[in-house]
């Protein structure tokens, strides 16, 4: 069983393709395009005839390394002419690259800038915007040819730690002098329950990409378990009120 392994765009577009079986050069990698039903990746292959479009599963991809991109043999590759249903359905796919991310909330997040590609599965990892943000892709709520709608305050499918189970633990919140904020007390102290029902001042991201919460949200018990979970708490306690 392949494990799992991921490449982003940036490290995939360009590579060329090469068949194990025969060691035949397919052509390079022109972009990368998503079934937006499916959420399913496939590469656009270079094509020596005009107005062909040739298509690659990102299952089906072998391993990709710096160099080559590898497949098992020539029946991994689709020539979308030949296939009258894909060739229908291809008309619904789009690049990644580009779009705007917005919150299901109605706000705007950044563009994708770049985006994890799992080629276990051949669907996409994590998600990068222009402004240094990265979201799980599960949070994608709906995709379009302009935006990718994302739920911020979805709990992705990721294992938590052991430390979201310890819901009456207490979080001492300790921090700095600031001209905007006075130095807390060592001794104050927060359970996970008083932050319910706080509103954030500001929006906080977790140092793992994985936990982000945005300005203007108000604090559910859902929330303050993931920024235990990813070690934001204090950080969410820090800009609520």
């Amino acid at each position: 069983m392949k494990e799992q392994q991921l490449k982003t765009f940036s490290e995939i577009i360009k590579l060329p393709v090469v068949e194990m079986k025969t060691g035949k050069n397919e052509g390079k990698t022109k972009q990368i395009i998503i079934n937006p039903e499916q959420k399913q990746l496939y590469l656009v292959l270079e094509s020596e005839k005009i107005n062909e479009t040739r298509l690659l599963n990102c299952a089906e991809i072998g391993s990709i390394g710096e160099d080559y991109l590898l497949i098992r043999d020539e029946s991994c590759i689709h020539a979308v002419s030949e296939e009258p249903e894909l060739s229908e359905e291809i008309q619904t796919y789009f690049s990644v690259c580009g779009l705007k991310a917005v919150s299901v909330t109605g706000n705007t997040l950044g563009v994708i800038e770049d985006f994890e590609v799992d080629y276990k599965n051949g669907r996409m990892g994590n998600i990068m915007l222009d402004n240094g943000q990265s979201f799980d892709s599960a949070r994608i709520s709906e995709l379009c040819e302009l935006y990718a709608f994302i739920d911020i305050e979805k709990i992705a499918s990721r294992p938590q730690s052991q430390t979201a189970e310890r819901h009456s633990d207490i979080i001492a919140i300790h921090s700095l002098p600031t001209p905007e904020k006075s130095e807390l007390d060592t001794e104050e102290a927060l359970t996970l329950a008083d932050m319910e029902d706080m509103k954030m001042t500001e929006s906080v991201q977790s140092k793992d990409g994985a936990f982000f919460v945005e300005k203007g949200t108000i604090l559910t018990s859902e929330i303050v378990k993931e920024a235990e979970a990813h070690d934001a708490l204090v950080d969410v306690a820090m800009h609520a009120e």
